[in-house]
């Protein structure tokens, strides 16, 4: 994104601006939330393109939008029995690594300081 919706105005997308909508994206995910961004552009018929990449570029980014998708009501109960039996139980998701920690501390599977690692560190 090039350019952002921002109080009613289309400006550039400045550093300021984007880690303002990082910040607020990662508070979504500590909240255990999945998080997904909004953007668009403007494509006139004159602005044709042959390659599509070229369609995702000059985007305007317009927004953020949080949903929860909490576990089943039984897994905390599982995780606990499985625990009582001797069995580690590890979480593999493919959540942001925030929401990933948020839900895993949630279920009892990840203490509060707890090590977790991303995909791309595995």
């Amino acid at each position: 994104c090039a350019y952002v919706l921002w109080d009613g105005k289309v400006v550039p997308f400045t550093s300021t601006l984007k880690q303002k909508v990082t910040d607020a994206g990662e508070a979504m995910a500590l909240s255990a939330m999945r998080v997904l961004g909004f953007a668009y552009r403007d494509l006139r018929p004159q602005d044709a393109t042959e390659v599509e990449d070229d369609v995702e570029c000059q985007l305007i980014f317009v927004g953020l939008s949080g949903m929860i998708d909490p576990p089943r009501r039984e897994v905390r109960e599982a995780i606990a029995t499985c625990r009582r039996a001797g069995i580690k139980t590890v979480m593999i998701t493919g959540d942001h690594q925030l929401t990933a920690e948020a839900i895993a501390g949630q279920l009892g599977i990840m203490p509060r300081g707890g090590l977790s690692i991303s995909g791309q560190q595995l």
